[in-house]
């Protein structure tokens, strides 16, 4: 992307927050602050948060003064951008236009204009009021706060007119009013008098926002709608980025979400939060963000979790001041593919133990048959909360309780052993340590056997979880029953598990994938179970809704079933899946179908569309790793070495430019007339025929 492509060409749209009236979306985020929200009126109020969950409910807030009394202004219009919201308000003889942002470093910023509309002088002014504490009364432009074991502090000013000013007809006053937090008094200071002092701090703004996507590639399609999902996922990379630098949170990283899921009380957030680490998703992150020129926050990410490792092995989920849980997760493999793009020999020296760690936590805590298939006694640890498979021999009670659950040796947490020791292996020849590498790799053989011999059903020609006790499998086809393709080890002897993919009967819809099969007696598309939203009617319930994690991992799946069937027919076959399955993906991220509109949900009705999940914004599939991947077919390799295998998705034409794969810049570009030309540093180096 070039200077200001994604501020200009990804906005300019309405960004309404759904969750509440009158109140909108600000699109950039500070290394530590941002807002959920903030309400349709001047200054900056709403839903603030400083590296987690706070609500705080003012920074400040903005009138205007008319004649001596303060006017009951009427939003017209607002105008979203990635890097700042512009609105505009109206009454009587007054309108105000302001844009707001917030910074990397960390500042709230608001230019305000108020403009006389009437034919003769008004006397205006601009009051500000500043916030306060939880425990304060009176607004003050300093004060501070405490949380997650910290203390904020809160740093705010004016700049520009103060008081009555008499404005002729068709003139103007302006002021900006800023604040700016931070863990340091002094730190909160400088942000301040930076942008106070700036004399154009909306482009100085936007120009230190854009740099960091002048750090992606370059993609261009002959359809739109590709490019501009393109777009909104770099966006939605940025959004998620985040830089505590306190307490287990040192390095930056990548945040599920930004906890939308929780309660909007000021300062009492409750309920499950997105703005943390939670290992289930950094493969996920890592695997996207990994094509960014910069991979110091997929670095980070990692750093965190082996800095906070447990005696068990595990990875936790992170806030600066506490541990959580543990999911089932590929993070080794994801780290490993991070390498093989951005290889950097001393952070994998730090980190290979620990994923080694992991694995062995992993067999130690959960394989005491020892027969290298995990065994999950807690649905949710999964992230997959209430797969029907769990609740099978229980007969799907109407609300099902923990103790009804059946102990399952799951396919996706197997598979993820694999690729976990697999990856685990790879490191440890990388670093000269061949003896472990060796172990390693007998302990993904043993799990690969295990999985074939084991989960994979000749008759039905699918993959299955299996009771933990007894060893049978459990009849229920859940969507992880791909994922051995996307551990790349089921093979052409598989591939028959994606006719049940392709059949609208079990996991094809109109918004796929489904994640069970339409066939099992506990299907419901709408987060029900039983008739009854057990958990809400936006909960989690992986009985049938469309999740983009699994389209993601679906996705992978049928990739890799393309690159292992030699029969040509098969090949045409799955590759037509892919592109169907991806286009409707693509689709299912517009708002009501609004191709301006980019916007990502936790889950969807497979069957509508229709988002379940309130988190917008929300970052736990890949889409950009797809498109560099498998449509482009950029497949890296170690000592810097480059496979190129692409998929074609029907486009007549696409360019990705500026792809770096360790110390090389790689190019692809496609057209039907002449086919797929992969360029290595300007030379080219592959050529293929549709």
């Amino acid at each position: 992307m070039t200077r200001r492509k994604l501020g200009l060409a990804f906005g300019g749209i309405k960004r309404p927050f759904t969750r509440l009236p009158n109140a909108l979306h600000l699109g950039p985020t500070g290394a530590r602050l941002w807002a959920t929200y903030v309400y349709a009126r001047p200054g900056m109020e709403g839903s603030f948060e400083f590296v987690h969950k706070i609500n705080i409910p003012r920074l400040f807030s903005i009138s205007v003064i008319l004649d001596g009394k303060p006017l009951a202004l009427e939003m017209r219009s607002h105008t979203w951008y990635p890097s700042h919201l512009e609105t505009t308000f109206e009454c009587d003889s007054v309108k105000l236009t302001e844009s707001k942002f917030i910074t990397w470093d960390d500042c709230a910023v608001d230019i305000v204009r108020a403009v006389n509309l009437s034919s003769s002088p008004v006397s205006v002014s601009l009051r500000v009021d500043f916030g306060h504490g939880p425990d304060e009364l009176a607004p003050s432009p300093e004060w501070c706060f405490r949380t997650h074991g910290e203390t904020v502090y809160v740093r705010s000013g004016v700049k520009g007119a103060v008081g009555n000013v008499v404005l002729a007809p068709g003139a103007s006053v302006e002021q900006i009013v800023a604040s700016a937090l931070a863990f340091d008094a002094n730190e909160a200071e400088r942000s301040l008098r930076r942008w106070l002092n700036e004399s154009n701090p909306l482009d100085v703004h936007i120009s230190e926002y854009e740099v960091w996507f002048d750090g992606a590639p370059k993609f261009t399609c002959s359809n739109p709608t590709f490019e501009r999902m393109w777009q909104y996922r770099w966006y939605l990379v940025r959004r998620n980025l985040a830089d505590p630098k306190s307490g287990r949170l040192r390095h930056p990283l990548f945040y599920e979400g930004r906890g939308v899921k929780m309660t909007l009380d000021p300062w009492k957030p409750q309920g499950w939060e997105f703005s943390k680490l939670i290992p289930f998703s950094t493969p996920f992150h890592i695997l996207e963000a990994r094509w960014h020129s910069d991979p110091s926050a997929c670095l980070g990410e990692i750093l965190n979790l082996t800095e906070n490792r447990q005696n068990d092995g595990l990875f936790r989920c992170l806030y600066i001041d506490d541990i959580g849980g543990s999911y089932t997760d590929f993070t080794a493999w994801s780290a490993w593919q991070l390498y093989l793009v951005h290889p950097d020999r001393q952070w994998l020296e730090q980190i290979a133990p620990e994923m080694v760690r992991q694995v062995d936590g992993t067999l130690k805590m959960f394989d005491d048959d020892a027969d290298f298939l995990p065994t999950v006694t807690n649905h949710g640890s999964t992230g997959k909360e209430y797969q029907p498979s769990f609740f099978y021999k229980s007969g799907y009670p109407k609300r099902p309780q923990k103790s009804q659950a059946t102990p399952l040796e799951r396919v996706d947490a197997s598979c993820y052993l694999y690729m976990n020791a697999e990856a685990a292996s790879r490191m440890m020849t990388e670093v000269g340590d061949e003896e472990e590498a060796a172990r390693l790799a007998g302990i993904a053989s043993q799990a690969k056997w295990a999985i074939l011999e084991k989960m994979w059903d000749p008759q039905k020609q699918f993959f299955y979880d299996i009771d933990a006790v007894n060893h049978d499998r459990i009849p229920v086809e859940n969507v992880v029953g791909f994922d051995p393709f996307l551990a790349g080890i089921a093979d052409r002897r598989h591939v028959a598990v994606f006719n049940r993919l392709s059949d609208p009967e079990q996991f094809w819809s109109p918004w796929p994938v489904r994640s069970t099969s339409a066939q099992c007696k506990a299907y419901a598309p709408d987060a029900s179970w039983n008739g009854e939203y057990i958990k809400g009617v936006h909960g989690c319930v992986w009985n049938g809704p469309t999740w983009p994690f699994t389209n993601s991992t679906v996705l992978m799946s049928l990739a890799n079933a393309v690159r292992c069937v030699p029969d040509q027919d098969s090949k045409a076959s799955l590759q037509k899946l892919f592109a169907d399955l991806l286009t409707r993906y693509t689709m299912m991220c517009f708002r009501d179908g609004n191709l301006a509109d980019p916007i990502i949900y936790e889950h969807y009705n497979p069957e509508t569309g229709e988002p379940i999940s309130q988190e917008e914004d929300y970052f736990h599939s890949t889409w950009i790793d797809l498109i560099v991947s498998y449509v482009a077919g950029i497949v890296p390799l170690s000592g810097g070495q480059v496979a190129f295998c692409p998929i074609d998705c029907g486009f007549e034409s696409f360019s990705l430019r500026d792809v770096r794969v360790a110390s090389h810049v790689i190019d692809v570009e496609f057209d039907r007339a002449n086919g797929y030309r992969m360029k290595i540093d300007g030379r080219l180096a592959s050529q293929r025929r549709c």
